[in-house]
C-alpha cells in the first residue's frame, strides 16, 4: 500500500487560523499526514500548535530559530516532510490562510497515481490549464510550464517529493513557483485537474520584504523568464545555449497560444 500523502504547512503568526486549517485537512481523503513548519511566530501559534499536535496524532511541529519568510519557510518544510516522512511519495505546500475544498487532495492525488510520468498536479482556477500528456521534448513541457500563471507560492499543487528536491525546491528567484514548475516539467508532466478546487489566502502578498527578510537575493528581481534560464542552465544536462534556445522558442510558440 502507498504511503499517505505528507502536508507541508508553513504558519507564521496565524494562531486563529490554526484549528480550522488543520481540520480542513484531516477531512482529506486520503487522510495526510501533516507536517507544520512555524516561521518563528511570536503570536500565540506555538501554545495553540502544541494543542493542536496533542490531539492530532497525523500533526507533527518544528519551529525555526529565528524569521525565514515564507520562501525559506517552504524550502525547510519540504526537506521537513522528507525526514519525517521518508516513504512519502506525494506532499503538497499549504499555507494557514489557504482553504481547500474537501474533494482536492483526493483529485490530485488520483491523477499522479493513474499516471507515473506525471510530477505534478495543479487544482483549476490559474489561467489555461496545463495539460502536456503526449509532450514528449522536455523544453516544449518547460515552455508550456513557464507561460502558465502561477501562484506566489505553489500551495495547494499536489508533488512527486522526490522530483521537488530532486530540482532544488524553492529558489530565491522571481515568482519561484513558475521557476520549479518549469524544473519539473524538464523531468515529467504537469497537468491542472478539473473540479479540484484550492483557495489561496493572502500570505507573501506583502512583497520582497516579507519573502525574504534577511536581505532580497539578486535573483529574485529578475524577470521569471531570465530567472527560469539562469536556474536551468546550471544544472540541467543540456548545455545552456541550446536549452536556452529550445526553451525561448517554445515559450513564443506556447504564449502564441500554440498546440499542448
Amino acid at each position: 500500500m502507498s504511503a499517505p500523502p505528507a502536508i507541508a504547512l508553513v504558519v507564521r503568526n496565524a494562531s486563529h487560523l490554526l484549528a480550522p486549517a488543520i481540520e480542513g485537512l484531516l477531512v482529506q481523503t486520503p487522510t495526510p499526514a501533516i507536517c507544520v513548519l512555524d516561521d518563528h511566530s511570536h503570536d500565540a501559534t506555538p501554545q495553540e500548535l502544541e494543542r493542536l499536535a496533542r490531539l492530532h496524532p497525523e500533526v507533527q511541529v518544528r519551529r525555526t530559530g529565528g524569521r525565514v519568510g515564507p520562501v525559506e519557510a517552504c524550502r525547510r518544510a519540504a526537506a521537513l516532510v522528507r525526514e519525517l516522512h521518508p516513504d512519502a511519495e506525494l506532499f503538497a505546500w499549504v499555507c494557514s490562510d489557504d482553504q481547500p475544498d474537501p474533494n482536492w487532495l483526493r483529485r490530485l492525488v488520483d491523477a499522479l497515481r493513474r499516471r507515473g510520468e506525471r510530477v505534478g498536479a495543479l487544482p483549476e482556477g490559474l489561467g489555461r490549464p496545463l495539460a502536456m500528456r503526449g509532450v514528449t521534448d522536455p523544453a516544449r513541457r518547460a515552455a508550456l510550464a513557464l507561460a502558465h500563471q502561477w501562484p506566489p507560492l505553489p500551495t495547494g499543487i499536489v508533488f512527486r517529493l522526490d522530483a521537488v528536491l530532486a530540482a532544488g525546491g524553492l529558489r530565491s528567484v522571481a515568482n519561484p513557483a513558475a521557476v520549479l514548475g518549469v524544473e519539473l516539467a524538464l523531468s515529467g508532466e504537469l497537468v491542472t485537474i478539473d473540479h479540484a478546487h484550492y483557495h489561496r489566502g493572502a500570505w507573501m502578498r506583502g512583497g520582497l520584504t516579507e519573502a525574504y527578510p534577511n536581505g532580497i537575493p539578486v535573483p529574485a528581481v529578475l524577470p521569471p523568464g531570465a530567472a527560469a534560464l539562469l536556474s536551468l542552465s546550471r544544472h540541467h544536462r543540456m548545455g545552456g545555449a541550446v536549452l536556452r534556445h529550445k526553451l525561448s522558442r517554445d515559450l513564443l510558440t506556447a504564449r502564441r497560444g500554440g498546440p499542448r
